[in-house]
């Protein structure tokens, strides 16, 4: 019989083998990365959508999904202004060249943003052989339970990709497109 398993990872695993990866600490290192750095324009910018975001500092888990969520707001909203001022006056090419102007800087804001978040996460996303052990552990009893195991990972560090590459080694596909001829019902 062939035994196939689908397992979806998030930060709980991150969690339970480096607690520096808990959501809340990760948001509160971002805001001091951010509140550290030279302030240029986009840093500014950054600077005052993790104030908005989180007016009264980091608190919790929740607040790490907000703070990402904000850096990429502003370019969203400003995509539907493009359209609301194209349907406005197609011909005002001024109004739609501020417009591209302020978005492309909206983006930047966006790609730093979440640069720093990239940032703090792998810096901590490390860990020695000898501390990987259960991680180790707990990927070779689950692929060696099953003929198939795909594993859908939600997390940003890169924990259980590296468990996957030293348990799994040659049999380990990462990023591949897992289309098969399904049916449901």
């Amino acid at each position: 019989m062939n035994t196939r398993l689908a397992a979806l990872v998030g930060n709980g695993l991150s969690i339970a083998f480096n607690e520096d990866l808990e959501l809340g600490s990760i948001t509160r290192a971002v805001v001091d990365a951010i509140r550290e750095e030279d302030g240029n324009d986009v840093v500014i910018a950054m600077r005052e959508l993790a104030e908005r975001a989180l007016p009264d500092g980091v608190s919790g888990d929740e607040d790490f999904e907000i703070l990402v969520d904000s850096f990429g707001a502003e370019s969203k909203t400003l995509e539907m202004l493009s359209r609301l001022a194209e349907l406005k006056d197609p011909g005002d090419k001024a109004l739609l060249a501020a417009i591209v102007q302020t978005s492309e800087f909206a983006l930047r804001v966006r790609d730093v943003g979440i640069s720093h978040v990239l940032e703090v996460i792998h810096s901590r996303s490390h860990a020695s052989h000898d501390e990987a052990d259960h991680l180790f552990s707990l990927v070779e009893g689950v692929t060696s339970a099953f003929d198939e195991v795909t594993f859908g990972n939600l997390n940003y560090d890169t924990l259980l990709l590296a468990a996957l590459m030293h348990v799994c080694d040659s049999r380990l596909a990462d990023m591949v497109m897992v289309r098969r001829n399904a049916q449901f019902g």
